[in-house]
């Protein structure tokens, strides 16, 4: 009997014991689920629990200050509904990879509408779980990254600005880390070298090999002079491309040093200069033609000076001479003829024709002198 007693009061006892533990459970299970339900509740994110098929069975109060709607206002409605269509494939193609097996899992970007008919960009962490209170279904945990994307939409804008003005400049740009000694090409010189994007050019090796060989030496000089006395670099190459192709760069540099004032990257570009450099060529060739042409020219005007001078000298002036002989002739003729008391009274008139006479001969041979001038004659036009 006191043993039955016993064994009756043991009994009781562990029955006490696990009822003060299944309490004790009770009440770390009630405030362990208060709390999740506060960080739910509270949570900065959107929490969303749906079927398979989109249908949506829980969202927290996040959802009322992200998208606007109220946390019971989207319940049992299915979830693609309010996705942008464009987004949709994608999204359902993801979810359907997910829903496989619990346990997958997969990030998604789209587009949500917002109660105020505005679309939001929600990124998304979707999981295959299984809840006790719903079943199979999927937790979706959701951030609004709006002016994440407008930034980023925004930053390819001017990107593809950047892009395009250096297609229109011709510059491209090139860096190279130094203590790794990798160097990284932009798209624009990789187009302008004429070097497939897949192409690998590492070293500053690598990349002298795509310069002309008259230029390398001299080009890699400059470059390590900069590094040296750690100071940018400007000056004018030639880069030979791989079907044979030459054009002009004009390339500039900067260094880069870290606090102990040592060389840790350089950064560069290289603009295609090849349009000004043949039109400078063509520029200097007319320029050349435009001498010869000038000079031929001033050869035909000093020839047409020469002949002029000759002919003022030869023919007019010798006739002014011979003009000057017969005047001077003809008053000695009638001196005899008529006397000289009779001749006396012209002898003033016939003095003052042959004075204008003489003048006009000086004048003759000063014109003569002036178009051709003696050291012309003597030494040529270029020494003179």
């Amino acid at each position: 009997m006191k043993i039955q007693e016993i064994n009756k009061d043991v009994k009781v006892r562990k029955l006490q014991e696990d009822n003060r533990r299944l309490k004790k459970s009770l009440d770390e299970t009630r405030k362990s689920k208060k709390h999740y339900q506060h960080l739910i509740e509270n949570a900065g994110e959107i929490i969303t629990i749906l079927n398979y098929d989109g249908t949506i069975r829980f969202e927290n109060p996040a959802l009322k200050r992200i998208l606007g709607y109220k946390s019971e206002e989207l319940l049992d409605n299915n979830l693609f509904n309010y996705i942008h269509p464009e987004d949709r494939r994608d999204v359902e193609r993801k979810i359907a990879q997910v829903v496989k097996s619990v346990g997958n899992k997969s990030s998604l970007e789209f587009r949500y509408k917002h109660k105020k008919g505005e679309w939001r960009h929600l990124e998304s962490f979707a999981k295959n779980i299984e809840y006790p209170k719903f079943g199979p279904g999927l937790l979706f945990n959701s951030r609004d990254i709006t002016e994440r994307v407008k930034t980023r939409v925004e930053l390819e804008k001017n990107q593809q600005k950047l892009f395009h003005a250096h297609h229109i400049a011709r510059i491209g740009g090139w860096e190279w880390d130094i203590e790794k000694n990798e160097i990284t090409i932009s798209e624009e010189l990789r187009k302008i070298i004429g070097v497939a994007e897949n192409a690998k050019i590492n070293t500053l090796s690598e990349a002298l090999q795509f310069v002309h060989p008259n230029d390398r030496d001299r080009t890699d000089r400059i470059i390590r002079k900069a590094l040296d006395e750690k100071k940018g670099y400007r000056f004018e190459y030639r880069i030979l491309q791989p079907n044979g192709g030459v054009k002009f760069l004009y390339g500039r540099g900067e260094i880069e040093t870290d606090g102990n004032g040592k060389a840790v990257k350089l950064t560069g570009i290289g603009q295609d200069i090849t349009e000004l450099k043949e039109a400078e060529q063509k520029l200097q060739l007319y320029t050349q033609k435009l001498k010869k042409l000038t000079a031929k020219q001033e050869k035909i005007r000093e020839n047409e000076r020469i002949r002029i001078a000759r002919d003022i000298h030869d023919e007019l002036g010798q006739m002014l001479t011979v003009l000057k002989m017969d005047i001077s002739s003809s008053i000695s003729r009638r001196k005899k003829e008529y006397g000289d008391k009779y001749m006396s009274k012209y002898s003033e008139e016939i003095s003052e024709v042959v004075n204008g006479i003489d003048t006009i001969i000086q004048s003759v041979q000063r014109i003569t002198m002036e178009l051709r001038p003696g050291a012309l004659v003597d030494l040529g036009l270029k020494d003179a």
